[in-house]
């Protein structure tokens, strides 16, 4: 281009000044070049990109120096970079890239073409005309320019690929419908990656017209923010050392920004590493110490800068001193608060400090802060120090009695009392930490640092006492590769404690001995205590004993190996991931696995000699396999699928190890090698297959059935699935919507619409489905027809009869009826009147009959009323006569029932073995009577027999229950009724309620103590109290049986008693000092109690005996206070006459 041409979007030049106009598809293309200008995409750093861990032992795959990227890891921004801005890169001019527009194969420069910057030819009129073609060309080719020249692509969170996918590809497709774009979302390479990172992202690409490019974009960008709108980040480059500062304010920043969540890591412990003195003074944390961000997206971002601007403002204002001179076991003293170290400090000089780590050999402590706070932050850092005190504990003088090497028994105690964790429990007891020397320097005494004195020398007791619990006979080291140190810890370990009860410490470094301590039998339970007490001699044998019995077994297992050898395979980078599953499936049949290392494209196998040699035969057939096999990866094959099944076609591409793509013409493209590839052919084709004849049935069925449908635990619908190869689902409650299903694989098998709460599905092959939709209509049909329900109410006393012996009786009921009758079976079931209800299901004519036989029954039981005959056991035999036959033929004449099997119940004796004497006799309580003879006579004999049994039918009076207990007054009203007027009383079965008590609180006896002491000096105690509130509510029937003119004597005589009881509030309970002048209150025949009852109009009860219970008066308030003198007036007399037999009770 020469110096006065103007550059024109999309290549084009124009002389300036001299070029002809533009013709309308130029502007068109400028028109589009200045509303879309170009912008760098913004690539995540690599160090933001989460890649796992480097495995030390553990892995298959270890990379040794961290020189090779693992496979599937992002490649490096600058590639990756570059990258996309080469495939975004369109040339216009391209003849191989829009062939459409005419272009040469070859770049020509100078051609006046329809692009160029000279002048057009021109007809013979003038009119211009195109070089490479007519005007029609021109518009086909600005055409194909317009559908071909949109590409673009944008990342977003990797967890918005499920739902820019949609269900089984629904909303991708419902996408590219509705804007005509085309959108590729790359394959999840790493599944379960957005769990644990939500950095991650993936490339959305959107390749269409310019109009289709930003509808698609515009929908894409929409679906991510109502369905992703948060986002969690993690926020790197951020030195560690402005942790404490940041989270000052780490309150303050969450509200402002509104996040939900903002973790800034706890940092006191800082490593020193030799710094030169022109680096920076302070560097980016490490990879895995990041802040942690989440919330809205916007919030997010706003929070980030905020954060990085205040960690620019730290590095300008803050600096670092480091404090030498002050010892480990001071250190946590001078953090404070082990729940939260370091924040107190902070709080009180405005720096912070941190700690070099335990296996630091320095010792030097870091203060950072603003230069004028510095100073005074190191005098109160060497303040807290002081104000500690330390005991020392010189271990090899302690263990100078027992034999052996102290070193190394030194190393090993504490070894072992860290591998317990006892020595963190003393710690956190007694707020003390405790040094032991490290290896290099075994010979230094152990050490306890605590504020407490007291503390220090429990600790410092507490540790000699486990020290001279465990001598050198308790211990042992063996010599043991580490190569078997994790086959070690996981395999034998156990067992060697289970059988030997030995304890298995495996050294932290590969080239430490495993250590071997006796624990006995107590060793196997999980709250061990570490022994404090010194062994026997006896306990010294067995130590030995154990010891050496475990020593000899791993020392079998171990040697009964072949020998350690490793053996180094190179390896293209790209088989490392299937290599590492293959070594992982093959390690499976390996007693002790082979281990795997990786240093950059080499793979290092170590285990046993025949081991690694088959393996690594096995690596290099692998290799070479895949390598012929990635030769043939440009095998292609396709074929047709069914396009009403596409959405469903999901294909485990890592199984088969082929690229499957589905066209929009409903052809399945499968790339790689041969084998695979028709393999794949073939599986995809048979889902094609069973899925054509597949058929799906909705059935509208009542949700109340659906449970009997299902079965218990899912048995009645599993069986029809395993039976017919269907899947059948009954609706859930609370269904997830479709897009909170929407995740993982997007469109996974196994997902499916929405159900209404009556509808059941049925989906499968179309005659398994079919048997499936006919039998599960059919039980419908049944459970319908047998919906019909009763209930009958029984008493609770009548369920043993009902369901007879061994549930005989039930199962009678329900082989004649056909119904289904459930009985309860616990006394819980039965409601306030002690009955329970019996529930019958099955057809109408079922339950109806069911229902007619059970009330019968009930109608019985219900009339049926049971006597007792004292008669003695002599007279028993006889009256059962020979094989029941008298009994039998007394049952009948009594209108009984035949069954013979009724006897027992009918007529119970008692047992042979027994005293009792008593028989009960149980029946209806309804009697009739059969008249025999002429009509006339017999019309004579019922009025006769009518007119002798009148009166006896009884008239029933209510009669208030609390009342009950005064009236009756211990049965001597009933005696006077029947005495009197020969009337008797019952009634009618109702339950007798009980005595009236003294209120809630007091018992029999409290109720002797009141608050109004008796002077008299033979009362111990007078208590009185109002029972109108007390007693039992509603009435109970007093049934007056007798002539009719009695009766009528009685219900008057039971209306004053009612009357006056009603009266009667008051109840006085006198316990006198003598129990033995109970007598004198009663006198002789009861004259002396008749005679204050009939003078107060009170009931004054008399306990027999002497015993302690008080005497009983109930009345008026002043009735009881005149019965108390009249008592008190009684003993003083007796006490004054001289006892006589019939004078005392």
């Amino acid at each position: 281009m020469s110096a006065v041409d103007t550059a024109v979007p999309n290549g084009h030049s124009e002389a300036n000044g001299n070029g002809p106009e533009l013709s309308q598809a130029q502007k068109l293309m400028l028109k589009h070049d200045q509303e879309h200008q170009p912008t760098i995409e913004e690539i995540p750093d690599e160090e933001d990109l989460k890649h796992g861990e480097q495995p030390i032992f553990t892995s298959v795959l270890e990379d040794a120096n961290g020189d090779s990227t693992a496979p599937g890891r992002v490649p490096s921004t600058s590639t990756k970079a570059a990258g996309k801005q080469k495939e975004s890169s369109i040339n216009t001019q391209s003849y191989e890239a829009f062939p459409a527009l005419g272009a040469t194969s070859h770049p020509k420069p100078q051609v006046q073409g329809f692009w160029g910057g000279g002048k057009p030819s021109a007809n013979l009129n003038g009119t211009p005309t195109n070089a490479y073609g007519s005007a029609s060309a021109a518009r086909t080719g600005i055409k194909a320019l317009m559908e071909q020249i949109g590409k673009k692509s944008s990342a977003h969170s990797r967890k918005a690929r499920a739902f820019i996918i949609g269900k089984q590809g629904s909303k991708i497709k419902e996408l590219q419908e509705a804007t005509g774009a085309r959108i590729q979302i790359p394959k999840d390479d790493k599944p379960g990656l957005a769990d644990d990172d939500e950095d991650s992202t993936v490339d959305v690409k959107v390749a269409g017209n310019v109009f289709s490019i930003a509808e698609a974009r515009k929908a894409i960008e929409k679906i991510v923010g109502e369905k992703v709108g948060t986002t969690k980040t993690k926020v790197h480059g951020i030195p560690s050392e402005f942790y404490t500062f940041l989270a000052a304010d780490a309150d303050s920043l969450r509200n402002t920004h509104n996040l939900s969540e903002l973790e800034i890591p706890s940092n006191y412990i800082l490593p020193n590493i030799p710094r030169d003195s022109e680096a920076p003074l302070f560097v980016p944390a490490a990879a895995n110490n990041y802040i942690t961000l989440n919330g809205d997206r916007a919030a997010v971002l706003a929070a980030r800068a905020e954060l990085e601007r205040r960690a620019q403002q730290y590095h300008q204002e803050l600096t670092r001193q480091q404090l030498k001179g002050i010892s480990k076991g001071r250190h946590q003293f001078i953090l404070g608060d082990q729940g939260n170290p370091g924040q107190d400090f902070f709080a009180k000089t405005g720096c912070a400090i941190f700690v070099p780590s335990e296996t630091d050999e320095d010792e030097a402590i870091t203060i950072v802060g603003p230069a004028d706070k510095i100073k005074d932050a190191i005098r109160e850092a060497r303040k807290q120090a002081m104000a500690t005190q330390t005991v020392n504990i010189d271990i090899h003088k302690q263990l100078k009695k027992s034999s052996g090497n102290t070193t190394q028994h030194a190393q090993n105690l504490a070894r072992y009392l860290r591998e317990r964790d006892e020595i963190e429990r003393l710690e956190k007891l007694f707020n003390a930490r405790i040094f032991t020397p490290k290896q290099a320097d075994v010979t230094s005494p152990w050490e306890v640092y605590s504020r407490d004195q007291d503390s220090l020398f429990d600790v410092q007791e507490q540790l000699i006492s486990m020290i001279d619990a465990h001598p050198h006979s308790r211990m042992a080291n063996i010599p043991v590769d580490p190569f078997y140190h994790s086959h070690l810890r996981k395999e034998i370990s156990p067992r060697v404690k289970q059988d030997y009860g030995v304890h298995v410490v495996i050294p932290e470094l590969p080239d430490g001995d495993v250590l071997l301590v006796f624990e006995g039998i107590a060793g196997r339970e999980p709250e061990y205590s570490i022994p404090r007490s010194q062994p026997s001699r006896n306990d010294v044998e067995e130590f030995k004993r154990g010891l050496a019995d475990a020593r000899k077994h791993i020392l079998d297992i171990i040697g009964s190996q072949a020998e350690v050898t490793s053996e180094s395979i190179d390896v293209p980078a790209i088989y490392h991931d299937k290599l590492r599953r293959f070594i992982l499936q093959e390690n499976k049949s390996n007693q002790i696995p082979v281990r795997a290392y990786l240093s950059g494209t080499v793979i290092t196998l170590k285990g046993p000699k025949p081991t690694v040699e088959s393996l690594a035969a096995k690596v290099r057939d692998f290799v070479a396999h895949a390598i012929e096999e990635e030769k043939e990866r440009g095998y292609t094959i396709s074929f047709d699928f069914p396009q009403k099944h596409a959405n469903q076609l999901i294909v485990d591409r890592e199984k088969f190890d082929v690229d499957i793509q589905l066209t929009d013409g409903g052809q399945v493209e499968v790339k790689g090698p041969k084998a695979k590839a028709d393999a794949a052919k073939s599986h995809i084709s048979s889902l094609g297959k069973q899925w054509a004849d597949e058929t799906t049935y909705i059935l509208k069925i009542d949700p109340k059935f659906h449970p009997e449908l299902i079965g218990a635990k899912g048995n009645q619908i599993n069986r029809l699935q395993d039976r017919y190869k269907v899947l059948i689902h009954f609706p859930r409650s609370a269904r997830p919507t479709d897009d909170e299903n929407a995740g993982g694989e997007a469109g996974q098998q196994g997902t499916r619409r929405q159900q209404a709460p009556d509808e059941v599905s049925i989906k499968g092959p179309k005659k398994g489905a079919d048997e499936a939709r006919d039998e599960i209509l059919s039980l419908f049909q049944y459970l319908q027809d047998n919906a019909h329900s009763a209930t009958v109410s029984v008493q609770q006393s009548q369920i043993p009869s009902l369901i007879g012996q061994r549930g005989a009786g039930m199962e009678e009921l329900r082989q004649l009826t056909g119904a289904k009758i459930d009985v309860p079976n616990s006394r819980d079931s039965a409601d306030a009147s002690g009955r329970v209800e019996i529930q019958i299901k099955g057809t109408a004519s079922q339950v109806a009959k069911a229902k007619k036989l059970i009330e019968e029954k009930k109608s019985v039981f219900d009339s049926t009323v049971t006597e007792s005959l004292n008669v003695e056991k002599k007279h028993h035999r006889a009256l059962i006569g020979a094989g029941g036959a008298n009994i039998h033929s007394i049952i009948i004449n009594a209108g009984g029932s035949g069954d013979r099997r009724e006897l027992a119940r009918v007529v119970q004796f008692p047992k042979a073995e027994s005293d009792g004497n008593t028989i009960k006799v149980e029946g209806s309580g309804q009697t009739g009577i059969t008249v025999t003879g002429l009509p006339a006579d017999v019309e004579k004999a019922k009025a006769h027999i009518l007119e002798l049994v009148k009166g006896q039918e009884g008239e029933t009076v209510q009669v208030p229950r609390k009342l009950h207990n005064d009236i009756s007054n211990n049965v001597q009203f009933f005696r006077k009724l029947r005495n009197d007027l020969g009337v008797t009383v019952d009634h009618a079965g109702a339950k007798l309620p009980a005595r009236v008590t003294p209120p809630p609180g007091a018992s029999a006896k409290d109720a002797l103590i009141t608050d109004e002491k008796d002077t008299s000096d033979d009362v111990e105690e007078w208590f009185v109290f109002n029972k109108s509130d007390s007693g039992e509510p509603g009435d109970i029937p007093w049934v007056l049986r007798g002539r009719t003119e009695n009766i009528e004597q009685a219900k008057s005589l039971l209306a004053q008693a009612i009357e006056q009881a009603s009266k009667n509030n008051f109840v006085g309970y006198l316990s006198l000092v003598d129990p033995s002048l109970y007598g004198s209150v009663v006198g002789k025949n009861g004259s002396k109690v008749n005679s204050i009852r009939e003078a107060t109009g009170c009931n004054v009860t008399v306990p027999r005996g002497q015993g302690t219970d008080p005497i009983e008066v109930v009345g008026s308030e002043e009735g009881i206070e005149r019965a108390k003198e009249l008592i008190l007036q009684a003993v003083a007399e007796g006490k004054n006459k001289p006892a006589r037999g019939g004078d005392r009770y």
